[in-house]
């Protein structure tokens, strides 16, 4: 559905289809947008939103619902018509472990992405050896099924998310995941092209040398961040920072680790 504001701006919004489980937090009662929500989105009514898009890009809209703005970078003279077809994949990811793309707002260079945001922060801020209370060892597993729900439906709609890390992976207070951060998303389709994206711990080896992202790296990914969530060690904790690269990381993580409980922190062989 494509509307047009009294601005001027382009718009395109789509209905949220009914999401299953977790559709409201029992702890601050926040809720999911329903079926059959919509919003028509301003670029004024963003920028008022974010606080004058801020660095984080998130806000909250007038009738209270968290949002995240991603902005399209336009790199090609074929940006907005890639940035539709973007928006064209995207709209279909609905998922209860999928951060929903609510709509996009299109005005001059601009090209913004409109998601749902959660009201408990993202995983990074819950995994380290500071965070307080820890996680309990039902809200990692629980964390861990939602994050491998919502990977796979993603791949099995031709959909590769092409970022998780545990900013992206969004939390309501039930520790219910979200993932979030795929606003440059490509298909399987597209994934032979060139991509700029970061290099750092969490991405695979084969993508650092061929810049090519897939179902495979996806699975790197988000086996590092499955390593973080169990064993509350960041990759890029300052005693792993010895020049090291993701493979002897890994072992000097797991390195004379028995029996298996030994992984784990201290702090944490004595969660319930």
């Amino acid at each position: 559905m494509s509307k047009r504001s009294s601005t001027g701006v382009s718009m395109k919004v789509w209905q949220a289809e009914e999401v299953c489980g977790f559709s409201t937090c029992t702890i601050c009662e926040n809720r999911r947008p329903d079926m059959g929500w919509k919003g028509e989105f301003t670029y004024a009514e963003l920028q008022a939103a974010t606080d004058g898009f801020g660095p984080t890009f998130r806000g909250q809209l007038e009738n209270k619902l968290k949002i995240i703005v991603k902005q399209h970078k336009n790199t090609c003279s074929q940006g907005q018509k890639n940035f539709e077809s973007e928006v064209h994949v995207l709209s279909r990811a609905k998922h209860t472990n999928v951060a929903m793309l609510l709509g996009s707002c299109v005005k001059e260079s601009h090209m913004l992405l409109v998601y749902e945001d959660a009201c408990n922060g993202s995983l990074d801020q819950h995994i380290s050896r500071q965070s307080s209370p820890p996680l309990t060892w039902t809200d990692r597993i629980k964390i861990a099924l939602g994050m491998s729900r919502g990977l796979n439906y993603l791949h099995e709609n031709n959909i590769i998310h092409g970022d998780i890390i545990p900013s992206n992976i969004l939390l309501t207070h039930d520790f219910a995941p979200l993932l979030g951060g795929f606003g440059l998303a490509r298909t399987k389709y597209k994934s032979d092209q060139f991509s700029k994206h970061k290099i750092d711990g969490y991405s695979a080896p084969e993508y650092a040398e061929s810049g090519k992202l897939s179902t495979n790296t996806d699975v790197y990914s988000f086996g590092v961040v499955l390593l973080e969530l169990i064993t509350g060690r960041r990759t890029t904790d300052k005693m792993l920072e010895r020049r090291m690269n993701n493979e002897m990381m890994f072992k000097a993580i797991l390195r004379d680790c028995s029996p298996y409980y030994t992984l784990f922190p201290i702090e944490l062989q004595h969660c319930p």
